[in-house]
């Protein structure tokens, strides 16, 4: 087992852990705070660490490496088309409609825009209305993505 301390810039030091035993990375009994690869610094696109490590995680619950789930980059916007498909699909399109209508800004920006940004007071407007929880606002979107991507 290699284990690495460096300063991260910021004053911080960081601790790397790598093993070539992929079967021994965390022996039982220890306790793993995080894992962290150089390239995650320089590049805040980087994969996820365990991914780098072989494709493997901690599964806690049995001290074993199980594989890592895929990452999935969930979308900033969508266009309204695949909003509308997604709320057609829950059913909820129709109160997604009179939530609109029943205010004029919400009605207009809706008609004004190109696409629907999470962060854009549009949607937190919406997302209070349909008591969404940001959890529900990652699916939206991602479906959105899915239903106009053939």
């Amino acid at each position: 087992m290699k284990l690495i301390l460096r300063d991260d810039g910021h004053g911080r030091m960081i601790v790397q852990v790598a093993t070539v035993d992929g079967s021994r990375l965390f022996p039982a009994g220890s306790l793993l705070l995080e894992v962290y690869d150089a390239i995650e610094f320089s590049d805040p696109n980087a994969l996820d660490p365990q991914i780098m490590f072989g494709g493997k995680m901690l599964d806690a619950t049995n001290n074993t490496l199980v594989d890592a789930p895929a990452l999935v980059a969930i979308p900033e916007s969508a266009t309204k088309l695949g909003l509308r498909r997604v709320f057609v699909e829950q059913g909820r399109w129709d109160e997604v409609r009179a939530i609109i209508a029943a205010d004029p800004v919400t009605q207009e920006e809706w008609d004004l825009a190109i696409e629907i940004k999470r962060n854009d007071p549009l949607t937190q407007r919406l997302m209070s209305a349909l008591k969404l929880l940001p959890a529900d606002v990652d699916a939206i979107l991602l479906r959105a993505k899915q239903l106009i991507e053939f």
